[in-house]
């Protein structure tokens, strides 16, 4: 919904700029935290390697404090 991109742009780039805790937009809507859930190995890969922390009690959930 937010960050997808198509194969030629999956470079994380995306994901720094609409994560990055210096892009002030998703603050200004009152938003603090992204949750996600997953269980696809590359993805779960691609959310942490974009900063999302994967729950001790639920390890298909993510969260991303922003």
């Amino acid at each position: 919904w937010l960050d997808y991109a198509i194969p030629d742009y999956r470079d994380f780039k995306n994901a720094a700029f609409v994560f990055s805790a210096e892009h002030k937009f998703l603050k200004q809507k009152g938003i603090s935290r992204l949750v996600t859930k997953s269980s696809v190995r590359k993805h779960i890969n691609y959310l942490l390697n974009s900063g999302f922390k994967q729950d001790k009690n639920n390890p298909e959930i993510f969260s991303l404090d922003i």
